[in-house]
């Protein structure tokens, strides 16, 4: 490290979630880095994933959206330069917006400059997080999933709306199972042997019958 880099002074930046006073992170950055470098801290920062698609914007002092920050910058040549953060600070109290969205969800977060550091601690690697206060927020949704008492109450409340719209009393259905506990046991052999006890009766009167029909008719000759 030769003496001009040794004293390169470093930007402290509090990073706070819109509207969540309670917590924030505070990170260190070279002036000469870039906001991609800024973002990818950040999100780690907060325990994102890292997925998040991010835009900072410049911001005036009641966090009021200004500029974009665009990803390079073009001189008045016509050079093109991938933009650091010392490009967009103007002021010792620089302010951004950050946006970071994830599937449709967009999270706000305030972004200012508090302290400007004369030069790099000993040994530090840049960009890092220096200072974690409070909860970071969701990153996603938060999903209940319900459970089986609810999923049971669910069921009853379609099966008497069921019953209600078709006008059918609930007291009227029941099923086959208690239809056969209502048998007697006489009626229930019947229903397991398919016929009944009258029919084997008339069965065998009908094949007694037959037999003296066909009876050899030279038998009474004797």
């Amino acid at each position: 490290m030769n003496k001009i880099e040794s004293l390169m002074p470093i930007y402290r930046f509090r990073v706070q979630k819109e509207d969540h006073d309670d917590s924030y992170r505070d990170i260190d950055i070279k002036p000469t880095q870039s906001y991609t470098t800024f973002n990818d801290c950040i999100q780690q920062a907060v325990k994102f994933d890292g997925t998040a698609v991010a835009q900072f914007f410049t911001s005036d002092d009641f966090w009021r959206r200004k500029e974009a920050v665009t990803a390079t910058i073009k001189t008045t040549v016509g050079d093109v330069f991938p933009t650091e953060i010392a490009d967009f600070v103007d002021n010792p109290h620089q302010r951004f917006l950050l946006y970071l969205e994830t599937v449709g969800l967009v999270k706000t977060f305030h972004v200012e400059l508090i302290k400007i550091i004369k030069e790099e601690a000993n040994g530090a690697v840049y960009p890092c997080c220096v200072k974690e206060v409070g909860k970071p927020p969701r990153q996603y949704k938060k999903v209940i999933l319900p459970t089986q008492a609810a999923i049971d109450d669910d069921d009853i409340k379609t099966s008497d709306k069921f019953f209600e719209e078709s006008g059918v009393d609930d007291t009227e259905a029941y099923s086959v199972e208690e239809e056969v506990a209502g048998l007697d046991e006489e009626d229930e052999v019947e229903l397991k042997d398919g016929f009944s006890e009258e029919g084997e009766e008339d069965d065998a009167e009908k094949d007694e019958d037959d037999f003296t029909d066909n009876a050899d008719p030279l038998a009474d000759e004797d």
